[in-house]
């Protein structure tokens, strides 16, 4: 006979409080009150992200700092029962001993083959949270970005910039303005 039992979604604090499993290495995210695994990064994956780190620290003024491993609440109520790892994220909050990264100001996403989330719900739930100026899609094998950014308005163009190609720069104005070069980020080695 088939479970006719409605599927009993966690809250963010009930998340928290069961994952990762005891003895789990698995990475996970609250999606609309599912717990949802995470697949390994590459290792392609995670030297990006920490390049993306590095050169965005070398650029920020204390108490700003970048981190890998964002973990971010969309807005409520809106989002009330969901919880993402982002990939980087900024925040010029200072540190603490909770799991959030607040007010974060930039997130950045490095695609897999099925971006799909992070195209879709994660982007428009980062850009509704007020403090986040810019969201950063990058894809892993090329050095190409979009740049989601904020205009001073507060609205959000309908297309992002593309900064493609190793001599490319990304020009963000979160933080004061901040200008990278995509080899800094994709240069391998």
């Amino acid at each position: 006979m088939p479970d006719t039992a409605a599927e009993k979604l966690l809250t963010v604090a009930e998340f928290l409080d069961r994952y990762p499993p005891p003895g789990s290495n698995q990475r996970w995210q609250l999606i609309d009150g599912r717990p949802v695994a995470m697949a390994p990064t590459t290792r392609r994956h995670r030297h990006l992200a920490r390049r993306l780190v590095s050169a965005l620290n070398r650029r920020l003024t204390p108490p700003c700092e970048a981190e890998q491993e964002a973990c971010i609440r969309p807005l409520r109520p809106r989002k009330p029962d969901s919880y993402y790892l982002a990939d980087v994220a900024t925040s010029c909050v200072p540190l603490d001993d909770g799991t959030d990264t607040p007010d974060p100001v930039i997130v950045a996403e490095f695609l897999s083959s099925d971006d799909r989330k992070d195209r879709g719900a994660k982007l428009d739930d980062y850009r509704e949270l007020p403090t986040v100026m810019a969201v950063l899609l990058f894809d892993q094998k090329l050095p190409r970005v979009e740049i989601h950014q904020r205009r001073a308005d507060g609205s959000w163009p309908a297309q992002p910039v593309i900064a493609q190609g190793m001599d490319a720069l990304m020009v963000l104005v979160a933080h004061n303005g901040l200008e990278i070069p995509l080899r800094e980020i994709y240069q391998l080695g």
